[in-house]
Parts: C-alpha cells; structure tokens; sequence
C-alpha cells in the first residue's frame, strides 16, 4: 500500500496547536519539555534540518556560520530580533513553495490535464489499488528528495549584510523555509500523476481516488472501515478545496488540498479535523480529557508512578481559564479554532523571539555570529545530538 504524504500534514496539523504565549506552545514541548527539533524545522526548514541532523557538530557549525551574513538584514554584524522573524517567515515560505512543488511534479504526465490533477488519479497514486494491481511505490516516498540547492546558511539570513541575524532576519527565514517545504511537497506528489489523469493542468477526484486508494469496483474488494475513513475525509477536503467548484483540482487548489493550514478558506477543513482526531467519544467536542490526552500519556513517565508531571496540570488550567471561553466544559469549533489557528498569532514571530532569547548571550536584543555559533545545537541538529547514529550518507553538499 502506498502511504499518502498527507499523513505527515495531519500530524503537523495536530502538532500545531499554538497558544498566544510562545513559551506555552505546544509545538516547543515534547513530553512536557522542550523540544530542540521543533526549533531546527522552523529555523532550517523539515528538508535541511535532515541534514543537518545527519552531521557532525563540526560541520553544522561551518555550514550555520555561512548562514548568519543572509540573516543580518541592515548589515550591523548582529542578528536582531526582527531580522531573525523575518528569516523564519522565509524558510516557512520557501518550505511550502518547495513541499508544494515536489509533490505536484511526482504525479506522471498522464495524470495532468492542463494543470489540473483529478481525485481518482491522486488516490491511485497515493494510497494505491486495495486489491494490490497495478501498485508502484514512487521514490520520493521511500526515500528522502536529494537537496538540489546549495546554499549558504548565515549569509542568506543576514539580508542587510551587517554580520549579524536579527530576530526580524530569522523570522523571514523560518517563513521561507516553511513555504518552500510545502510547495515542495505538493509539486513531488503532482508530478506523480501520470499524462492522461491530468487535463488542462487540472485532476478529478475519480481519478485521484483511483491513484491513491486504487479503482473502487475491484472484484473482491474490501475495505476497512480505517482505509474507507480516510477515502472520505480525503474527499472532504477535496471538494473544500475545489475552489471554483469544477469537480478538479488545479495546482493552486491542490496545494490547499495538500496543505490546507495554508489557505484561508481551508481552515475550518483544518479544525474539524482536528477535532475528528481528538474527539474519542465522538460528541463532536473536546472536553478536557481528550485535550490532555492529545498531548500525555502516562506510560512516557513510569518513573512517577502514575503521578501527572507538573506540566499537565498547567494544561489543565490553561483549559480551563484560555481554552474553554464559554466554561462548559468542553472545546467547540470556535474554541478549537482559537486554541490551533488563533487570530493574530504570528507563529515566526514567536520562534525568532524565542531563539533570540536563548542564544543572545549579551543580552543586547541582536545575535552575533559567535552567539549563532556558541548555541548551534539550538539552531541546527547534528551527529551528536542523534543519539550518536552513523551518518546514512556523504556529507551534504555545502549550503
């Protein structure tokens, strides 16, 4: 069975739950404690990060220092905190675009009509035939995409060249690289979809469905009631995000498809999803149970012996006094909207200020390249903080 990408958009869907206040977000916390890779996707981008993971701390330290000069906007040696929010509006820019693009290009020739890509031929590919015929992987979901841009870490985000990154520099960073991570996922998987499925650029449904769960009057075909629930959400979101309301999609409203947190008319696809996922006892809510429950699980902490780490019951409170506005008890649409997409929340905004509150040593609001450098691991991954893991390939060709 083919695994449809859009099981990693539902899980950062689900992990994106952010607060107004960036050191409650939960995205920052893994079991209850911070969590360094969340910084590394949204300062990096999912892509880079990945290899930077994969390198020694030597080398991640050679690579984040020709990244500072990009950063430092004004060009004043230092990396403020609005250059560094500027840099993480890039790379969450440029991570969409990308993510976007790989995708959309992985659909075959004979899938795209005039620009346009039908459901059948995107579930066939995606989550291929239930009954086995006719099924082939493609590459880019077995294994990583290649980088094909090298590109230089702290020049790029040091944009006025002053030496320094500020938190404005970052934030257009982080933006950049989440951008061009979707872009690029949605142009890997278009590209999947082969000559005759797309038509004027656009794609069915029927046809989509077709690539991704494969033909629905195969003999002897039975689906489970886990496979028959994704076929349905899928085309949920599908006619949602059929914009013109045609019955295809094309490669703009299957960018929204893949990645509807993207797209403003796609957000209430976003939290009813969410609350799908969250929801055990299916009252269409979220009461307070099902919201810890989302984000703890006791069996990670068997050396408390049952006890709640302090954490929890801080999410407990924030339930009760910021979650649930109407205090019933429960979380509605509305709420769950708040809680996961609140309005005026600047996600890159949040990020820059929090790295620049950890790595600005001097306490002078601006990064240096030596306080970039001093505090890598923050920024970036490497060998050592893999758990010691053995590189799986040649180093990455510089940035």
């Amino acid at each position: 069975m083919k695994y449809l990408v859009l099981v990693a958009l539902i899980v950062q869907a689900l992990g994106s739950h952010h607060s107004t206040d960036p050191d409650k977000d939960a995205a920052h916390q893994k079991g209850g404690e911070h969590d360094p890779k969340y910084d590394h996707d949204q300062f990096l981008g999912k892509d880079t990060a990945a290899e930077f993971d994969e390198l020694t701390p030597e080398k991640s330290k050679e690579r984040l220092a020709k990244l500072i000069p990009k950063m430092d906007a004004d060009g004043d040696g230092f990396v403020e905190e609005k250059e560094l929010r500027e840099h993480i509006n890039f790379m969450q820019k440029r991570y969409v675009n990308n993510d976007v693009e790989r995708t959309w290009k992985n659909y075959k020739d004979e899938k795209i009509a005039d620009g346009k890509i039908k459901w059948e031929d995107y579930r066939e590919m995606v989550y291929g035939s239930p009954t086995g015929e006719g099924q082939e992987l493609s590459p880019e979901y077995a294994k990583m995409i290649a980088r094909d841009q090298k590109r230089k870490l702290i020049p790029k985000m040091d944009a006025d060249g002053d030496g320094f990154v500020e938190e404005k520099e970052l934030r257009e960073h982080i933006n950049f690289m989440q951008k061009r991570y979707v872009n690029n996922d949605v142009e890997r998987t278009w590209k999947n979809y082969k000559d005759e499925k797309i038509a004027d650029g656009k794609i069915k449904w029927e046809d989509y469905r077709e690539m991704v769960y494969g033909s629905p009057t195969g003999e002897g075909q039975e689906l489970s009631p886990e496979y028959a629930k994704m076929i349905a959400r899928d085309q949920k979101r599908w006619a949602v995000a059929d914009y013109d309301s045609n019955g295809m999609l094309d490669r703009t409203e299957y960018g929204c498809f893949m990645h509807p947190e993207d797209c403003d008319h796609m957000r209430d696809v976003v939290v009813a999803e969410t609350i799908e996922d969250i929801d055990k006892n299916k009252d269409g809510f979220v009461d307070l149970e099902e919201y810890i429950g989302d984000m703890y699980r006791p069996d990670d902490y068997p050396e408390l012996n049952g006890k709640e780490p302090d954490w929890v019951q801080s999410e407990r409170e924030m339930f009760k006094e910021h979650r649930d506005k109407d205090g019933d008890g429960k979380l509605n649409q509305e709420e769950m909207r708040d809680w996961i997409m609140p309005v005026g929340f600047d996600h890159a905004e949040a990020e820059a200020r929090h790295l620049v509150g950890i790595a600005d040593d001097n306490k002078d609001g601006k990064l240096s390249p030596e306080e970039i450098i001093a505090h890598y691991d923050t920024f970036v991954g490497s060998q050592a903080t893999d758990y010691g893991e053995q590189l799986q390939k040649h180093d990455p060709a510089e940035l």
